[in-house]
């Protein structure tokens, strides 16, 4: 491996450059949500350790919750050791590319993978740098399997049975796309080795599958089907809409409307790897027997891959976000590997096909353009400015965490709220106004009485403290009140609770629009909470919702897409009787988003 740490350099470099850029390379909310399931184990939440898990089914989610805990204890609850984590999974990821093509391909196809990793499509690019614990981690697991799949296809061995068995059974509890990798080896050693297989081999793979899928069978033994319910849908659903339509809309989408910034790459990587399948599988270059059969194991997985993608519930419609292309990194991965194989090949040869040496240079020289354009999108000029916003600001969030781990919590409101309120917060109103946007939810007859409930549930267990629930309260009071918002302020102020406070909660809800609607970029998220604030401007209380929306707008710019720099340019366009409490609720959450020990 040590002839691959050039790449490794090259890779944390690149990566690097990315991060440091735009301060972060796509801030997704999921990320954080992971990140408080981390912080819930340093804590010591009182709660079985399973439940801590942000989803059941998402072995790899829970895997990476471990990790970024381990990142906290080394260098804080922190943006910066979030990134670290998702950085050392793309080191393992790019190690894992060059032992699996090195073992079907050989050196050179090795060296010509890293390449092709390292300067991989800017939306794989900023894809590697969400520590998610999905479908690119489980990337990891897809290529040993195939690697060590293509070591068996030249011979029965039974540590290398054993070890495919480990990482298949481990990497389905990861992922389940792990299983496809695992079908796709199963069939290909299966049609190798069909008229002699050795039996003591089989034994290992089983036996080794049982063994990695252990922690599997464990959830499943905990919480039963609720590994299989992926958001509501199961494993072997089929998609609502036709697979015409859906992929019409993708196409159209991705060469059409430009989705990803540009349809260069989109158009020259599918060629890319038709071509490499195709050359690999007649041989050109004199392409070695073995190295036809493992081209065809990486095929195989693309294969089916595709069939079972295409087939389920997952297809992805219309692209609008490079985000939504998370799903088909898999796809891009193993593809990259079969083009690292004929470009490999032709560096060998230096003969017939040498021409894909230049494919490879081409499709690299992509990634380097996607990687300077990804670079400029952000701040290169300040990139120590944002090394140190990484390592100040948290690297958690609450309320959308809680959305998923109040569920696993046994009991009513009243035993919840003692379990969330077993997080050590330095800044314990934060985690009391996560806790109400979650918890305190409409059961009553009316807001009155939903409101005195909850007053009385908090001072029974922490006297003088609700004031800093009331800020959270904005779902329940969008829940009765609606999200007319003129009606609602007016609603709020005339109820005779503390109105200052639930107009601002108010403002932190809104109408509970994310973006508007057919524009799901930042503008669009920026642009609902201008017309809120256009809504509400001249009604009593509008203040206090501007406050509030000046909170949301901390969401928007840092924990959606990491611009802070916009934020003149927001505050100036809202109504100028507004302005300076929308700056004023802005200053606030930055501060609050601050780990009081490094602001």
């Amino acid at each position: 491996m040590r002839s691959y740490l050039p790449w490794v350099a090259l890779l944390l470099l690149a990566r690097g450059a990315l991060v440091l850029s735009l301060g972060d390379a796509f801030f997704y909310g999921e990320e954080l949500e992971k990140a408080a399931a981390a912080k819930a184990m340093l804590d010591g939440l009182d709660l079985a350790h399973h439940h801590l898990a942000y989803h059941y089914y998402e072995g790899g989610g829970f895997v990476i919750s471990h990790l970024k805990a381990l990142a906290f204890l080394a260098f804080g609850e922190t943006l910066l050791a979030n990134k670290l984590v998702a950085a050392l999974w793309c080191v393992g990821v790019l190690l894992a590319g060059c032992w699996a093509c090195r073992q079907a391909f050989g050196e050179a196809a090795a060296h010509a993978f890293g390449g092709l990793y390292v300067f991989a499509p800017v939306t794989v690019q900023k894809l590697s740098l969400i520590s998610l614990g999905i479908h690119h981690e489980a990337c990891l697991f897809i290529l040993i399997s195939l690697g060590l799949a293509s070591r068996l296809l030249e011979k029965q061995e039974i540590r290398s049975s054993a070890l495919l068995g480990l990482c298949v059974g481990f990497g389905v509890y990861f992922s389940w796309v792990v299983a496809l990798a695992g079908a796709a080896c199963g069939l290909a050693l299966l049609w190798r080795w069909r008229s002699r297989v050795d039996p003591r081999c089989v034994g290992a793979l089983v036996v080794g599958g049982l063994v990695g899928a252990a922690p599997l069978w464990i959830m499943v033994s905990l919480v039963g089907d609720a590994v299989f319910d992926i958001h509501g849908t199961g494993l072997a659903s089929t998609a609502e809409r036709s697979l015409s339509v859906n992929l019409r809309d993708f196409l159209r989408s991705i060469y059409i409307e430009g989705a990803l910034g540009g349809v260069l790459g989109a158009l020259v990587w599918p060629a890319a790897v038709l071509s490499a399948a195709i050359f690999c599988g007649r041989g050109g270059v004199d392409f070695q027997v073995s190295r036809r059969r493992q081209a065809g194991l990486f095929s195989l997985f693309m294969v089916v891959f595709l069939v079972a993608y295409l087939s389920s519930a997952f297809v992805q419609g219309s692209v609008y976000h490079f985000f939504l292309m998370l799903r088909l990194v898999p796809l891009w991965i193993v593809g990259a590997c079969l083009v690292a194989a004929a470009v490999g090949r032709a560096w060998e040869t230096r003969a017939e096909g040498g021409a894909f040496a230049w494919v490879g240079a081409g499709l690299a020289a992509v990634g380097v353009f996607g990687l300077w354009g990804g670079v400029w999108e952000g701040q290169p000029r300040s990139m120590s400015q944002n090394l140190t916003s990484l390592n100040e600001e948290r690297g958690y969030v609450y309320s959308s965490y809680f959305e998923k781990l109040i569920p696993h919590i046994p009991g009513d409101t009243p035993e919840r709220l003692r379990v969330l309120l077993g997080f050590d917060e330095d800044d314990p109103a934060l985690l009391r106004e996560a806790i109400a946007s979650e918890l305190f939810r409409r059961r009553g007859v009316s807001l009155e009485e939903d409101y005195a409930y909850y007053l009385g549930l908090v001072e029974a267990v922490e006297p003088g403290r609700f004031s800093e629930y009331q800020l959270g309260l904005g779902p329940l009071l969008s829940a009765w009140l609606g999200t007319e918002l003129r009606s609602s302020l007016t609603a709020v102020q005339a109820a005779g609770m503390d109105a200052s406070a639930l107009a601002e909660a108010l403002g932190r809800t809104g109408r509970g629009l994310r973006t508007r609607k057919g524009d799901p970029t930042l503008d669009g998220a920026v642009g609902v909470l201008l017309d809120d604030l256009g809504i509400v401007e001249g009604v009593p209380g509008d203040q206090a919702f501007a406050r509030g929306a000046g909170w949301r707008l901390h969401l928007v710019l840092r924990r959606t897409v990491y611009q802070p720099w916009r934020v003149d340019d927001v505050l100036g366009a809202a109504p100028v009787g507004l302005r300076s409490s929308f700056r004023e609720g802005y200053e606030a959450a930055v501060g609050a988003g601050l780990l009081s020990e490094r602001s």
